[in-house]
């Protein structure tokens, strides 16, 4: 069995995009580059989180064609690939944690009859049944800390603004907050995400669950995801539906017109007023 790649959808916030996504095979995957919280990128490109996210779509590409590799073993072979990248690549070393280049993403395949999926991060990988609710194979309830905090202190600007703070200015108060969160990256007590050193083991999360021919799966960044998380446009089970009925197009289109609507961040508190949001449909075929 394998992946077929039924629909995708992936589109910039701005200039240029730092998602990515694939499909070769048996073996699917998406990333998710997180933002830049340094003045000036060390890596060549628009962003140090486009090009990371360039150089583990171009490790999962060579990786897909590895089927005797353990998840484990993907991922000790992506992350030394782009380290080595890195080292080549960067203007200077990196003197805090909150520089260096990282990603959210997951990395799914097919083996033995069995799904296989490897995640890190806040990307979303749900199964689709045609007869019931979408099973939620990664995400909880619970948040990134980090991300809540910055949400929570998004909110108090507002609030002691007196609806005085632009949405482009809050990012730059609240950097301090986020750098202080980065700087948790791959620690024990921190979050885990691909980057040039590995995760501790706690943070890596994987699946491993039988699947037929038939089954649909959707793949998506925490950008497509706000229709659900931010904006409380859908529960988890009406987006599972509208994914069905509407397709992903439809669904971006929802998205961007409420960031768009919400451009002061006012309505849905946020550190963006739009994130890049990428999707894809995946069905597997004999």
């Amino acid at each position: 069995m394998q992946f077929s790649l039924r629909d995708s959808i992936s589109l910039a916030s701005g200039s240029h995009n730092e998602d990515r996504f694939g499909q070769h095979g048996a073996a699917v995957w998406v990333i998710d580059g997180a933002t830049d919280l340094l003045e000036k990128p060390l890596l060549p490109g628009p962003s140090d989180a486009a090009w990371i996210a360039d150089a583990l779509n171009l490790a999962f590409t060579r990786l897909a064609t590895q089927p005797d590799m353990t998840l484990t073993a993907i991922l000790r072979a992506a992350t030394a690939e782009v380290r080595g990248s890195f080292d080549k690549a960067a203007s200077r070393p990196i003197v805090h944690r909150h520089e260096q280049p990282s990603a959210a993403g997951i990395f799914a395949r097919i083996s033995g009859g069995m799904l296989e999926a490897l995640s890190l991060g806040d990307c979303t990988l749900l199964s689709l049944p045609m007869d019931g609710p979408p099973l939620d194979l990664f995400r909880t309830a619970a948040k990134r800390e980090a991300d809540e905090e910055a949400r929570a202190a998004a909110r108090a600007l507002n609030d002691a603004g007196n609806n005085q703070h632009e949405a482009a200015s809050i990012r730059a108060e609240l950097m301090p907050l986020l750098r202080r969160g980065r700087d948790r990256l791959n620690t024990p007590d921190g979050y885990g995400a691909f980057s040039i050193d590995l995760p501790p083991e706690r943070h890596v999360r994987e699946v491993q669950r039988p699947v037929s021919v038939g089954e649909v799966f959707l793949l998506a960044s925490d950008g497509f995801l706000r229709l659900v998380d931010v904006y409380g446009a859908y529960t988890l089970p009406a987006f599972g539906t509208a994914i069905r009925t509407d397709g992903i197009a439809s669904l971006a289109v929802k998205l961007r017109e409420l960031e768009t609507e919400d451009a002061d961040c006012r309505r849905s508190p946020r550190v963006k007023v739009m994130d890049d949001a990428t999707a894809l449909i995946v069905e597997v075929t004999a």
